[in-house]
């Protein structure tokens, strides 16, 4: 017997900029991980930085026009795109010196980055903000949002990031599995 329901989980509001912060931050992190295992390292132009700083003055303007937000926005896909680019070379050219969990791991992060880099592309290019099955963390990309009470018959939106959680019953004992 399987009784399915949801909880709720701590992620932040996914707006689209906010959202594209993380995952280039991420990919550089990578890219200097399986750097620092080679003996002859070549240097990667990440840009880091440069992401940081638009993204910091994008936090700090108070007024922010739907011109700057598509731009910034696209910056930072560009930026993650380029990123993930430098990692699959990387992870294909060293993934025998990775051991082999950190290659499912980084594989199955690399999955997670080009899906969410897709739907934002999407998203952009439509100029939409849905999409279906949209992943809202990074970390945690099975974590859906899902709108709460009965704010949305106001006609205010209120989502919260739930998780499923699934209970079994075996031999008359009952199990909570938290699918994230």
């Amino acid at each position: 017997m399987l009784d399915a329901t949801v909880v709720p989980a701590n992620i932040g509001y996914p707006t689209d900029v906010k959202f594209s912060e993380p995952v280039p931050e991420w990919c550089v992190e990578v890219i200097h991980r399986i750097r620092g295992m080679l003996k002859n390292p070549q240097k990667v132009r990440t840009y880091a930085h440069t992401a940081r700083k638009l993204y910091v003055n994008f936090s700090r303007k108070r007024k922010r026009a739907k011109r700057f937000i598509r731009k910034v926005h696209r910056q930072m896909l560009q930026f993650t795109r380029r990123n993930l680019k430098q990692i699959q070379e990387l992870f294909n050219r060293h993934a025998r010196k990775l051991t082999v969990s950190q290659r499912r791991f980084i594989q199955e992060r690399i999955r997670v980055v080009e899906t969410i880099l897709l739907q934002q592309w999407e998203m952009w290019k439509k100029k939409s903000h849905q999409v279906k099955d949209r992943i809202v963390s990074l970390h945690l990309p099975k974590i859906r949002p899902m709108v709460r009470g009965k704010e949305w018959q106001r006609g205010g939106v209120w989502t919260e990031g739930i998780a499923q959680l699934g209970r079994r019953i075996l031999f008359s004992r009952s199990f909570f599995i938290c699918r994230l």
